[in-house]
C-alpha cells in the first residue's frame, strides 16, 4: 500500500465551505480544504444550498408565477 504524504502539518483541518460559514475563529490556526483549482465548484459551494436545488427554482418559478397571476388580477 502506498502512503500519500500529508498535505499539511497542521492537527486542525477546516472543511470548505462549512468552515467559512460558520466557526471563524479557527480558520487562521487551520488548514482550509479549499478546492482551489476549480473556481466554478467554489463559487457553488458558496451559494445557500436551497438556491441549489431542483425543488427550489421550480418553487420559485412557480411562486414568480403565482405571484404575477394574482398581481394581475388585482388590476
Amino acid at each position: 500500500m502506498c502512503e500519500m504524504p500529508p498535505v499539511t502539518q497542521r492537527d486542525l483541518i477546516a472543511h470548505f465551505p462549512q468552515a467559512w460559514t460558520s466557526n471563524r475563529e479557527f480558520l487562521q490556526s487551520s488548514f482550509q480544504d479549499v478546492p482551489w483549482e476549480e473556481p466554478e465548484l467554489i463559487e457553488e459551494l458558496l451559494r445557500p444550498w436551497r438556491n441549489r436545488s431542483s425543488i427550489y427554482t421550480v418553487y420559485q418559478f412557480l411562486w414568480t408565477r403565482l405571484s404575477q397571476t394574482y398581481a394581475a388580477a388585482k388590476q
